[in-house]
């Protein structure tokens, strides 16, 4: 989904080229007394600014601003996220002294921030960036290397659906390489630097990416090549399991809230869940249910399309039509091309022919996918083949893993908690792919 996000900070009197923004500024955001830590960097190159933030108690590191400008006293990024999110106040003082302060708002959320040009702070890892192939596609990414010597262990971030920029997996990029672990983060294929699009191909092709990936690392001098696995989230789950089935070095994988649903099933689950918040009875839902299982008949052979629209009108009388804000598209569409060839993928029978150590992690409240479905089936794999499979279930967390923030919260922002982080470190380190 294509979203717009925009952060406004309001310079006071100055000139836009007196109210310069270069450099690293750190300091804090106030909601109800409690601080949260807040950096800003901005970097100009003649009359373009770049820039980005971390607030690292909800994840957020370094996320981009798509573009900066500053124009008669005022500050504007913009990035492709929902709901608006940015910074407004006013910029005091001189030289180094100087403060941005004012508003952090997402939303209707708004607390006071302040934060101060200083030192950036020496990171325990390198960045580099990287570029490797996947037969006529390029892939661009960059390495998060750890700064201590030897060799390490060493992980290859997979994509979850739709766009990704190798940005939404910062956090992750940068918990790894904090763990002395190496990690390859990488625009999926289409996006930022990356060539190719991924709508053009399915799992498979987009499994190879993540083993380009690998490859890549194994040429590493600070890389065990016999300790590289993969990590991601949602549809990852289901490209990591191919690719460990394509790639036989692949020594391990972490599926977030993935890759255990046949994947026309799981499709279903969001449409099930929303109807039923709505109140509608298991027998409205089924015959919801009915409906877009007829209408992915006519994707899945490319014919019917005119009799199902036919067969359909009565359905939008329904009470639960509405809810579904659902519309059918021609299956000659880019889109349902695309889930053509994925739709029929069954996970169970690739994980009965996987040696490897696997972990899955789950929200018990997801709505994207049927997490108790998914971990009966786990558990039946496992008792009947002794698979090294582990699962870690959170009640109440949701798709990402996340919890709400309580109503009275300072912040009304979703976090993983930390035993989410602890639970991926103390497996891999069992595992020995990662360092005590």
């Amino acid at each position: 989904m294509r979203n717009v996000f925009w952060a406004t900070l309001a310079l006071g009197a100055f000139t836009a080229q007196a109210a310069s923004l270069n450099g690293y500024w750190a300091g804090t955001i106030v909601s109800k007394g409690h601080e949260t830590a807040v950096q800003l960097e901005f970097t100009e190159t003649g009359d373009t600014t770049t820039g980005q933030f971390w607030i690292p108690e909800f994840g957020w590191i370094s996320n981009p601003f798509a573009e900066v400008t500053v124009q008669r006293a005022k500050f504007r990024a913009l990035r492709e996220t929902d709901p608006v999110f940015g910074f407004e106040g006013t910029l005091s003082g001189k030289g180094e002294k100087q403060r941005l302060s004012g508003d952090f708002v997402r939303g209707d959320f708004r607390a006071s921030f302040s934060v101060e040009r200083t030192e950036k702070p020496e990171l325990p890892y390198a960045i580099e960036e990287v570029r490797f192939q996947n037969g006529d596609t390029t892939l661009a990414g960059a390495v998060y290397a750890p700064k201590s010597p030897g060799r390490h262990g060493a992980v290859v971030l997979l994509h979850g659906s739709g766009d990704n920029e190798r940005w939404q997996y910062f956090e992750t990029a940068d918990w790894f390489a904090r763990h002395n672990m190496v990690c390859l983060v990488f625009d999926k294929r289409g996006n930022g630097a990356s060539t190719g699009k991924w709508l053009d191909v399915g799992f498979t092709e987009l499994a190879d990416d993540g083993i380009a990936g690998l490859r890549h690392l194994q040429t590493r001098s600070d890389v065990d090549p016999a300790k590289i696995g993969f990590w991601g989230i949602s549809q990852a789950g289901w490209i990591m399991e191919i690719a460990a089935q394509r790639c036989a070095d692949t020594a391990f994988f972490v599926s977030i809230s993935g890759g255990t649903a046949q994947v026309e099933r799981e499709g279903y689950w969001d449409y099930e869940c929303d109807l039923r918040a709505a109140g509608h009875s298991e027998a409205e839902i089924a015959e919801a249910i009915d409906m877009l299982r007829r209408y992915n008949a006519t994707v899945r052979t490319g014919e019917g399309y005119e009799a199902f629209l036919e067969w359909m009108q009565p359905m939008r009388q329904k009470p639960w039509f509405a809810k579904l804000a659902w519309v059918p598209r021609p299956p000659d569409r880019i889109n349902q091309q695309w889930y053509r060839r994925v739709m029929d993928f069954d996970p169970e029978p690739v994980l009965r022919g996987l040696n490897l150590p696997m972990l899955f992690i789950f929200g018990e409240a997801d709505d994207s996918n049927p997490t108790a479905e998914g971990i009966a089936m786990l558990n039946k794999v496992k008792a009947e083949t002794g698979k090294d499979l582990t699962i870690i279930s959170f009640p109440g967390a949701d798709h990402g893993v996340r919890f709400p923030a309580d109503p009275a919260a300072a912040y009304p922002f979703r976090k993983r908690p930390e035993a989410f982080w602890t639970g991926n470190a103390d497996w891999l380190r069992q595992r020995g792919v990662m360092a005590p």
